[in-house]
């Protein structure tokens, strides 16, 4: 398994899923033990969120699929998200997804 991870580091999506996984652990770990953590979980996120924050205005974590921190001359030229194709199968997922959810509202 190759993760670049100091480039998943640079997404806020995935810092934010990260950072808010590790602070659901302690305190459930804490939780196991009876330890009452001095300061809310809620407190905690936050917090993280804040400084996440933080980091997007500073520049810190950007969008790592382009260089630095504008869009490249290409996506620039997109009037809509480009379509999640399966470079092994050709599909593309998103509208297989998108298809998915029509078919499960008209069945309700």
């Amino acid at each position: 398994m190759n993760i670049n991870w100091k480039l998943r580091f640079q997404n806020k999506v995935t810092l934010t899923a990260i950072v808010l996984a590790v602070i659901g652990l302690v305190y459930q770990v804490l939780g196991l033990f009876g330890v009452v953590a001095p300061i809310s979980q809620e407190a905690i996120i936050a917090v993280a969120g804040s400084l996440i924050n933080v980091f997007v205005l500073l520049g810190i974590v950007v969008d790592p699929s382009v260089d630095g921190i504008s869009d490249s001359a290409n996506s620039m030229t997109y009037n809509y998200p480009v379509p999640n194709i399966n470079q092994s199968t050709g599909i593309d997922e998103d509208a297989q997804i998108e298809k998915a959810i029509e078919l499960d509202e008209f069945e309700d």
